[in-house]
């Protein structure tokens, strides 16, 4: 299992290998397996509201406009991963993959249009502020930002490590993680990046801050690290798992 994204506090799904679908509407307490209609492994979904739901994986992007009961897929001609997608509002958002594959959509995930891209290394996850601001992380410590929604541009993080999330907690203070341990922060609104650590036996998969300066990160292993302090200490906390996060 890859990905879980929740509408409210009942309803989730959840998406992983061989096409799998879950989905609660009871707080997590039972999970009913959806048919996708693919067996291709799925790796991020997300919802705009409860109707309309998106989720991406090998070759596909799926779209579905009646509460997860269908999945119809939206994309062809492309054999590649993507390995994220978020939407920054109900029809503005990205899906990221493989070979620098940069997708686009405006209405609501109907259509995607594939965008000039300026890598060609792997791209992991994507973060939205709005329709226009949103930032990549990537293989060979690729970050790529945009501030009109089409254009990209590569930021210089001075490290080679392949970064597999990126998040912000406001707009000046972002994260982006990866192999080795590897945390890398920016306080200018991901102009610069400074290491944060690095060193780790573990690669460092996401994270989440509920304040500027609270937040967990999560990997492989079982590896949950806390932070109160924005990242300038870290706590080794208790996963309850020896498998990756």
């Amino acid at each position: 299992l890859h990905s879980v994204w929740f509408l409210d506090s009942d309803t989730g799904y959840i998406v992983g290998d061989s096409g799998t679908i879950l989905k609660t509407t009871n707080k997590g307490t039972s999970w009913s397996v959806l048919n996708s209609g693919v067996t291709e492994n799925l790796y991020s979904v997300t919802f705009t509201n409860p109707q309309n739901g998106i989720i991406v994986g090998n070759k596909k992007i799926l779209r579905s406009t009646n509460f997860g009961n269908s999945w119809p897929n939206q994309l062809t001609n492309f054999s590649g991963t993507l390995h994220s997608v978020k939407m920054a509002t109900q029809r503005r958002g990205w899906a990221v993959g493989t070979s620098g594959a940069i997708y686009k959509t405006t209405n609501s995930g109907n259509s995607w249009v594939l965008l000039n891209s300026v890598t060609v290394s792997n791209l992991f996850s994507v973060y939205t502020f709005d329709s226009l601001n949103a930032f990549i992380s990537g293989d060979s410590g690729k970050v790529l930002n945009t501030n009109d929604g089409t254009s990209w541009n590569i930021i210089n993080t001075n490290t080679y490590a392949p970064l597999n999330g990126i998040s912000f907690s406001t707009k000046l203070h972002g994260w982006v993680m990866g192999r080795s341990g590897t945390i890398l922060f920016s306080s200018n609104g991901g102009t610069q990046w400074n290491s944060q650590m690095q060193g780790r036996e573990e690669k460092i998969l996401g994270a989440s801050f509920t304040s500027s300066i609270i937040g967990w990160f999560v990997g492989e292993k079982g590896l949950l690290l806390r932070t109160q302090s924005g990242g300038n200490s870290f706590d080794a906390q208790f996963g309850g798992t020896s498998t990756n996060a």
